[in-house]
């Protein structure tokens, strides 16, 4: 085909009569064909066929296939219009020349008009040379056309003539084939994404015997969130379990198998130390215990649900595609697996026993334990600490302590953090001033242990690895878990009536924990975010009250040294020998050898010093609330049932991990505050910091009763703030934490409400929606001054002054664009780098670095040679040098850095990263209330906004997650809500328990 038209009118006659009267030289067979009417004639209509069928699957693509197309930026899209370009070009250039064979028959039909070209097209008629003469000047143009062809051919080298017939031939290859994997790519590749959807349509019959007359119904809105309606309660839940496992089959395999420590058995070696820290931890065999104590309605609820997802994963569903990746199926679930999953959050948002391994390997180090307190100072409040104050969860109001002394209150609290019980170990470490050798070794292994052991061998190892180090942090203070809530009450209200906020922080994945999920029943109808793996509503409302959740950072953990006999198989304890409990667990490898784990288990619990790389002559038992009677799983299905705020204490009473702050709001304009959890009562001279004797000496005095757990009830300032702050004043008779987070979102919210309040403003929905998205930065306040003393002790160059002078007149809000606010970010985390030789990580704690630029701080002349300020001021050239030099400028914030990564669970590593993962740049900082926590040196982050929800009782309500319902990443569920989430000016969904658009319905029946 690469011929037509380009050797003039034939000059022959062929069989069929097709050419010319004239016949001056012999034509070959395959000019013969080229220049044959039919031949060119089904050419055309062949190659209008192939170009249609192009344009058609551009459109099918573009249907079915769009929300992937960008995915992984323009690669697909480009890829695609590559495909379609290189198929139009083909059609184009051989219709045009196949145009040029007919015209030249229309000019030698000696006819004109449209008569020339009907006698080109369908005449079998030979057309003669002597019709030239009807047109001498045609004639002529053409005689010397064919001239000209005939020097270049004569000119041509026969190895040019080959090199343009190769370079012909290929470019039609290439063009054939770009159609051909057009072509498969619509009609094979589109089919087998669409192949891996969950059916949303119809009447479907599953394995169950339902309770009520009703049939349940799952509706899903046109972007995927799901309403489920049920006349009881057990058919509801069945249902619910069905509807998640539709949505998270493969999430709910991984969730199942991380917990069990059984992941190695499907993806290989790449999770055999993940393995076995949850062996270590016994969370399944501890979930068991807590099954045999459930009461007889959660115990039935429960069941019903993983009933709902067996009979899922029983009717030969669709799978994801990782299952066929992997070349497994799904496994039954059973109750001990939600119970285990519940406790696998608690492992999430507890943290303090990694504070005291981190401590512990310091003094192995010879650091003293109060220069261990000066680095991790005590956060108090403002009537201890003049640089604090910051604002306490509840105040001393909201507790009734007005009426106790302040030395009194203060004397409380110093009795709270005394510590005479702290273990002492050997020195086997030493500091040293280079900072490669403070970190490596032995010495940085704390939690590293684990998580760089893992050999990414697949997009599973790394995907795995990214996940424990979100998850199980080698520095505690970069783990990006954390949240905010808040309630207004109706005073300060412009409806008159409660309003309530929350967005919880965890590490990011692709999917998310979380799953948008409306439940109705006869007995309830409650609406927002679910865990997958675990029945009911986590964080929502229902008709009478709604409630959000933060982590309250108790400190439920603790390490306890045993004093073990010489052969290391017993211990002392209370003055019996003991022996461990040994449990030998045997870990199931994909294609390789089995590998086998001793769990050493004291009256404690388990034995952590290989896992941790805790070097030494002594072993540290782990001692956790986990392993005590658990009935978390019935506190949330009551409160999801609560009607007020008697019946919802009630209800939070019998949460006890992960505790939890818990905000509330009703109906009726009220709104509240519980503390929740088990939280030991540790004996005076142990704070809870420092691992301590198990001989039985420091052993806990049970827990903080719950009727004196902090609580509030409409207080008297009308609202309640939290964000991972301090609870409680000084003052408080129990110790909750002396392990707080940074307190400068919960500065930032508290200051927004004040500011309203302050200008005799009511707040409403629009304004909660303000105070979620705001990204000023207080961090930044306090450390503001900072840039003005730099003069004092280094001259700058000039670019470097003028940026000083910038950030002296910055606001301290992380927007979009913002220069600034990448600066302060990389500046403030290379801060860090002051006591990294002592502690081995990038200590970026506010109070350490504020004392330290305040009052001096050893680390800096001892490490450095040099003073904190000299320090900060040469971290702020390093800073902008560093970012000039990768981004040629200084780069733009939420642009061109600071960008939120989900990874996927398999293919992180691969190719199909970017479309089984997912990221998005973001705005707000490592302290704003819309946080943004970064990673250095890139800035980018993998942990922060989870979900958000604001509930107004006289209005709208509003929530939204990072990516989509679907865990299927080819689904266009998958991330269909990361543009509205990651918007800086907000974007959310309404929460809607009538009148949304039922645009799939699924009829859930019983098998006959």
């Amino acid at each position: 085909m690469s011929g037509y038209g380009t050797h003039g009118p034939p000059k022959d006659v062929d069989d069929d009569g097709n050419g010319l009267v004239d016949t001056p030289k012999q034509q070959s067979t395959f000019q013969k064909i080229i220049h044959n009417r039919i031949f060119n004639i089904v050419s055309a209509l062949l190659l209008l066929v192939v170009l249609c069928a192009s344009i058609t699957c551009c459109i099918v693509v573009g249907v079915l296939h769009s929300h992937l197309l960008f995915q992984c930026g323009f690669a697909e899209f480009i890829f695609l219009l590559l495909l379609e370009g290189a198929t139009l070009f083909f059609c184009a250039y051989h219709l045009y020349n196949i145009y040029k064979f007919f015209k030249s028959r229309a000019k030698l039909s000696g006819k004109s008009g449209l008569n020339a070209w009907i006698f080109a097209c369908c005449s079998s008629e030979p057309v003669s040379r002597q019709r030239f003469d009807t047109d001498e000047m045609e004639d002529e143009e053409s005689e010397e056309e064919d001239d000209d062809e005939e020097e270049e051919d004569a000119e041509e080298s026969k190895f040019s003539k080959i090199i343009v017939i190769i370079l012909k031939v290929l470019a039609n290859a290439l063009a054939v084939i770009c159609f051909i994997v057009l072509v498969l790519f619509t009609c094979i590749v589109v089919p087998l994404q669409q192949s891996t959807y969950s059916n949303y349509q119809g009447t479907q019959a599953y394995k169950f015997t339902p309770v009520g007359t009703n049939r349940p119904t799952i509706k899903r809105e046109s972007n995927g969130m799901v309403h489920i309606q049920a006349d009881e309660d057990l058919d509801l839940y069945f249902t619910q379990g069905l509807s998640v496992a539709q949505d998270r089959l493969f999430q709910l395999e991984v969730h199942k198998r991380t917990v069990a420590g059984t992941l190695a058995e499907i993806v290989g070696k790449d999770a055999i130390n993940s393995d076995k820290w949850f062996r270590l931890l016994g969370l399944k065999n501890s979930a068991q215990k807590t099954q045999q104590t459930l009461d007889q309605q959660t115990l039935a609820i429960v069941t019903s649900y993983v009933n709902g997802i067996n009979s899922y994963i029983n009717s030969n569903p669709p799978m994801a595609p990782e299952f066929a990746l992997l070349k497994i199926k799904p496994t039954q679930w059973e109750v001990v697996d939600v119970l285990a999953y519940m406790k696998f959050i608690g492992v999430m948002l507890s943290q303090n026993a990694d504070f005291e391994v981190l401590r512990y390997k310091m003094m192995q180090k010879g650091i003293s334990k109060e220069r261990i307190d000066e680095l991790y100072p005590f956060i108090t409040d403002s009537s201890m600490d003049k640089l604090n104050t910051h604002p306490t969860i509840l105040s001393v109001d909201d507790l009734n302590l007005g009426g106790i002394p302040l030395e009194q209150r203060i004397q409380t609290e110093k009795d709270l953090q005394f510590d005479n019980a702290a273990f002492i170990p050997k020195k086997i470490y030493n500091v040293t001033s280079n900072d490669e050798q403070s970190v490596s070794s032995k010495t940085a292994r704390v939690l590293n242990e684990m998580i760089q052991n893992i050999e990414p061998t697949t997009g599973f190892g790394v995907s795995i690895k990214s996940s424990l180090n979100s998850l199980l942090s080698l520095n505690p203070l970069e783990r990006g878990k954390a949240s905010n809530s808040w309630v207004i009450g109706k005073d300060l209200s412009a409806t008159n009536n409660s309003l309530l906020c929350n967005d919880p922080h965890t590490g990011f994945s692709a999917p998310g924990i979380w799953y948008l999920t409306h439940l109705q029943s006869k007995t309830q109808n409650v609406i927002g975010s679910s865990l997958v793996g675990v029945p009911g509503i986590v964080i929502g409302k229902n008709d009478f009250i709604s409630w959000g959740i933060t982590s309250s950072e108790a400190d439920v953990q603790d390490l306890f040294v045993m004093d073990e006999t010489n052969d290391g198989k017993s211990y002392n304890y209370n003055g019996l020998v003991m022996n461990y409990d040994v449990r030998n667990e045997t870990i199931k490898v994909k294609d390789d050898l089995d590998t086998f784990v001793v769990v050493k288990e004291s009256v404690y619990g388990p034995v952590i010093n290989e896992h941790f790389g805790i070097e030494g002559d002594r072993s540290l038992s782990l001692k956790w609330v986990l392993n005590e009677k658990d009935t978390t799983v019935s506190s949330i299905l009551k409160i999801n049932n609560a009607k007020n705020w008697n019946e919802f204490v009630d209800a939070v009473s019998y949460h006890t991990s992960p505790s939890l702050n818990h905000v509330y709001s009703d109906k009726n304009g009220n709104v509240g505050y519980q503390l929740s959890g088990l939280i030991p009562i540790r004996k005076y001279g142990h704070n809870g910091r420092f691992p301590v004797m198990g001989n039985g000496t420091w052993d806990w005095n049970g827990y903080i009763p719950v009727d004196k757990l902090p609580s509030v009830y409409n207080p008297t300032k009308g609202y309640v703030a939290t964000a991972n702050n301090r609870v409680t004043p000084v003052g408080y008779q129990y110790s909750i934490s002396q392990d707080w987070s940074e307190v400068y979102r919960s500065d930032r919210i508290v200051q927004l409400i004040q500011d309203k309040v302050k200008e005799g403003k009511k707040l409403d929905a629009e304004y909660m929606k303000t105070m979620q998205l705001d990204v000023k930065s207080n961090l930044f306040e306090d450390f503001k001054f900072i840039f003005e003393e730099f003069p004092s002790v280094k001259n700058f160059s000039s670019p470097v002054e003028k940026w000083r002078v910038i950030m002296t007149k910055w606001d301290g809000k992380e927007i979009l664009y913002s220069q600034e606010a990448s600066i302060f970010e990389l500046w403030y985390r290379t801060m860090g780098g002051i006591a990294k030789n002592e502690t081995g990580v990038l200590w970026s704690l506010p109070t350490y670095l504020l004392n330290a630029l305040h009052y001096e701080d050893y680390a800096c002349i001892t490490y450095h040679n040099k003073t904190c300020l000299e320090f900060a001021a040469e971290s702020f050239d390093n800073a902008i040098e560093a970012l000039e030099s990768t981004y040629g400028s200084v780069p733009l914030w939420g642009s061109d850095i600071h960008e939120a990564e989900f990874p996927s669970a398999v293919f992180q590593g691969s190719i199909l990263k970017c479309l089984a993962g997912a990221s998005h740049m973001i705005v707000g900082g490592s302290s704003t209330v819309n946080v943004g926590p970064t990673n250095y040196p890139t800035l980018n982050t993998n942990g922060g906004v989870s979900y958000r929800q604001i509930i107004d009782w006289t209005g709208k309500n509003y929530f939204i997650i990072p990516l989509g319902q679907s865990g299927n990443f080819l689904s266009p569920f998958f991330s269909n809500f990361l543009d509205s989430w990651a918007d800086p000016s907000g974007k959310y969904l309404d929460m809607l328990t009538t009148g949304y658009d039922a645009r799939y319905v699924i009829t859930v029946t019983p098998q006959a």
